[in-house]
């Protein structure tokens, strides 16, 4: 059974205007929320997406979806360079691994279904007070994602550095080697910064680094000997 995705009754925001706009913040001041965009030429492959992660929070007024400035994260799921907007979801954070699961095993199951979808991750809000916080929540489970034909993370509120390193996480296979090298180079960055006085910046890379170690288990079945 899944546990209810709110700490709070949501009804209550549709008693009235004025209850609605004094309790909205509450809501994404103690929620993470997911907006995701499907574009693909077949309206079949969108059912069935749909029906395969059991996301059904769909809202009745498109409209009002695309105008959502609440939500933490932005997903575009882009199969073969489609321009067509099929639908938009929005749900809460807590289910975005029911989601990545059935991305991964449509990964495993076709082996060309990454390379012919493209990602874009768009953080939007940093709710947490300690650094890295949403990110190791919203951004790195998508590091168990690879091969991916095309993947876009935005650096408005992430750093470049990271977010080129996720990017190519989920554009290659996973390389023990190179994951390694990775984390030497934020290492090396966050000494740079330090020697520059540049504190918070070092700080920043470190725990860019411990990020990428914590998520160590979620693709480490990809090289891990497999149980008979």
């Amino acid at each position: 059974a899944t546990s209810p995705p709110f700490q709070i009754c949501t009804e209550v925001l549709r008693v009235n205007k004025q209850i609605y706009h004094e309790s909205v913040n509450t809501l994404y001041a103690s929620n993470m929320f997911v907006r995701l965009s499907l574009y693909n030429d077949d309206v079949h492959w969108t059912h069935s997406l749909l029906e395969g992660t059991e996301l059904g929070f769909v809202c009745s007024n498109p409209t009002l979806v695309a105008k959502l400035k609440g939500h933490a994260l932005d997903v575009r799921l882009i199969q073969e360079k489609s321009k067509i907007l099929r639908c938009q979801v929005v749900f809460p954070a807590i289910f975005l691994p029911r989601f990545l699961n059935f991305l991964q095993t449509m990964c495993d199951a076709l082996p060309k279904w990454g390379r012919e979808h493209a990602i874009h991750l768009h953080l939007r809000q940093k709710y947490r007070t300690s650094p890295m916080a949403t990110e190791s929540l919203l951004l790195e489970p998508w590091r168990s994602l690879h091969v991916i034909q095309s993947v876009v993370v935005g650096t408005s509120i992430v750093a470049p550095d990271y977010a080129n390193g996720l990017r190519t996480s989920m554009m290659t296979h996973f390389h023990p080697d190179k994951w390694l090298q990775s984390l030497v180079k934020l290492k090396d960055i966050a000494i740079q910064d330090f020697a520059k006085g540049h504190s918070q910046d070092a700080l920043n890379h470190c725990m860019y680094a411990h990020s990428d170690v914590s998520s160590f288990p979620i693709f480490y079945r990809d090289i891990s000997p497999r149980q008979p």
